[in-house]
């Protein structure tokens, strides 16, 4: 599978095969399931062991990237034997903290790739995509909050906040051109189709967390 982005990424078969069993439990026959639900468990402990102490979930021994951070947090989500909501937080405090206000190509609210050496995280000072990296932050944030869990949603509205939430949300719509196509960067205006799928969907998402959330109909539906 190719991922997204200028470099053309290709995703780790870890992460392929968790969410991969994250889709199968949800449509897996009831004498299925347990075996689906023991592969969720055993590679949510896997993701749980590139978990560094301040949040940041590797992509390799020596790299952070923040877009499959979010798809690996994600799946967590889907892991119902251990609670992983404390963990998804850590991740999104780690983001959160790493938006950039701007960048170097004059956007707010992007997050770069890091380098890892002797616990020592280095920005980058570059990503693969803007707009993906956006996008699967939303999703995340959304899937947190569908949760149902009280204490994730209190992170979602008072952590977090709406305002952060639509900075990171203004990456994608300033990014959508007329054609209504979003490219990854203005450093190189690519439609990719997988992006737009996800920033499409990461909008959605947004839209439903803005009158979730905080009761913000308008913002709803500005991102619809």
């Amino acid at each position: 599978m190719v991922g997204t982005g200028v470099n053309n990424r290709i995703v780790p078969s870890t992460l392929i095969l968790f969410l991969s069993f994250a889709a199968a439990t949800v449509l897996a026959p009831t004498a299925n399931a347990q075996n689906y639900q023991n592969n969720l468990t055993l590679t949510a402990e896997y993701i749980s062991s590139q978990q560094l102490s301040d949040g940041a979930i590797l992509y390799s021994n020596t790299e952070i990237e923040p877009y499959f951070a979010n798809l690996a947090a994600i799946g967590w989500l889907k892991d119902n034997v251990s609670n992983r909501i404390p963990q998804v937080e850590n991740w999104m405090s780690w983001y959160l903290a790493h938006l950039n206000w701007p960048d170097n190509q004059g956007i707010y609210g992007t997050v770069y790739n890091y380098t890892v050496s002797n616990t020592v995280e280095t920005s980058t000072n570059n990503y693969d995509s803007a707009d993906a990296y956006a996008a699967t932050f939303l999703s995340l944030a959304e899937a947190l909050w569908n949760t149902g869990d009280s204490g994730a949603q209190s992170f979602i509205r008072n952590a977090i906040g709406e305002y952060d939430l639509n900075v990171i949300g203004n990456i994608i719509t300033n990014l959508q051109q007329v054609n209504g196509l979003v490219e990854a960067m203005p450093s190189y205006p690519i439609e990719y189709l997988m992006d737009n799928s996800e920033d499409y969907r990461g909008l959605s998402d947004l839209a439903a967390l803005a009158k979730q959330a905080w009761g913000d109909i308008s913002t709803e539906n500005w991102y619809k």
